[in-house]
């Protein structure tokens, strides 16, 4: 006997849960690529064929695409919990050079339009302004 036949094993999941359980670490690139796969792939559907002596509304051929919540999504959704997450919303700025801001105008109106633009931040000067303080 060696220490093959020993099995690794977390002290406080064994305390907290009064069981032995045996911990194993998942380092491979497959593993975390099944979990997200898993994770992300959207709701289960199935499709149904309906008879056409019991149902008046034909569509597509009496095809129906139903959507199959599972007990585990059913008991997530009914504690309230998220199905996503996202951290932070991205947005584009249009970039510029100091003193050359985009200015669109309507012939004639060249001047008011120029005025505008001098006396209006874009959102990159407002992004940098806001960084700054």
């Amino acid at each position: 006997m060696d220490n093959r036949f020993v099995v690794p094993y977390n002290p406080y999941l064994l305390l907290k849960y009064n069981a032995h359980i045996n911990v194993e670490i998942c380092t491979s690139l497959c593993a975390v690529k099944y979990i997200y796969k898993h994770i992300y792939k959207g709701f289960d559907c199935a499709n149904m064929v309906l008879p056409t002596g019991q149902v008046q509304y034909n569509e597509i051929a009496n095809y129906i695409d139903a959507r199959y919540v599972s007990a585990s999504e059913a008991m997530w959704r009914l504690l309230g919990s998220h199905m996503h997450d996202r951290s932070h919303a991205v947005m584009r700025l249009s970039v510029h050079l100091p003193n050359q801001k985009r200015v669109t105008f309507k012939d004639g109106h060249e001047e008011e339009a120029l005025e505008a633009a001098r006396s209006r931040q874009t959102m990159l000067e407002s992004w940098f302004q806001l960084n700054q303080s």
